[in-house]
């Protein structure tokens, strides 16, 4: 009831990226098909959990999932600008449980007896070695790379970045969680849904949800034009009203 334009916006927009999902038929033999079309649920999937959290007023924990769905987005973004980064993607993953099983031999007996009972040390050494040799020579790709990659690098560095502080709990963010008075001295602290306005939420993940239906079509060849059209039109009339609401 906050903001019933933003919430039949996103609502739409879900499911207009939801009805793409059928006509994504990946050729399993196509590396880059294959990583989109799953990145793209990932994406769609992450979007619709931020409509059920603005919904509920869970606007911090709204924040954490845009963050994640980002991620897929870049990633998304990066294998249709550059192809040949399926490859190194996929690679990242032998960096990633290299430092998984290596922090794994780190931990105490107790904890790996309730962990990883099922792997000897033994066992983890070898892993680490094969992964070790492996991962030799190769480049890890960082968040940042990827976003570079996807030409999404200043939304890297403007909305992702500040989502981080919500997912990181940071203490400016946590300022958010209490009121103060006019001496700045903490009154209460807040707890149930949240005051930020629905919009905060639905405008950036709505406008993210279309880049990741924009790479979908060129992989697939879809024409989506004319839907993209009347949702840039829907969301710019919503802008617009919200601003003069603001300087009424």
């Amino acid at each position: 009831e906050r903001a019933p334009g933003w919430f039949l916006l996103a609502d739409d927009v879900a499911t207009f990226c939801s009805d793409l999902v059928p006509t994504i038929q990946p050729n399993i033999n196509d590396g880059q098909q294959v990583l989109s079309a799953v990145l793209y649920r990932r994406v769609l999937s992450a979007f619709e959990g931020v409509l059920l959290l603005a919904a509920r007023g869970m606007h911090t924990e709204g924040l954490i999932l845009r963050r994640g769905m980002l991620e897929a987005l870049f990633v998304l973004g990066a294998i249709w600008q550059q192809p040949d980064l399926v490859r190194t993607y996929v690679q990242n993953d032998q960096h990633r449980r290299r430092d998984i099983y290596k922090n794994l031999r780190q931990t105490s007996p107790e904890s790996r007896r309730r962990v990883s009972a099922w792997i000897t040390d033994e066992e983890l050494d070898k892993a680490i070695s094969e992964l070790t040799q492996a991962t030799k020579g190769t480049n890890y790709l960082s968040v940042e790379q990827i976003a570079q990659a996807a030409k999404l690098y200043d939304v890297y560095l403007t909305d992702y970045c500040l989502l981080s502080e919500a997912a990181h709990h940071v203490a400016r963010d946590l300022e958010r969680q209490v009121t103060v008075d006019c001496d700045k001295e903490i009154e209460s602290i807040i707890w149930g849904p949240e005051q930020e306005a629905p919009f905060k939420l639905l405008f950036p993940a709505t406008d993210q949800m279309l880049m990741a239906a924009h790479v979908i079509s060129k992989i697939y060849g879809l024409d989506v034009k004319e839907k993209f059209d009347l949702f840039s039109c829907r969301s710019r009339e919503l802008s617009e009203q919200d601003e003069a609401r603001e300087d009424g």
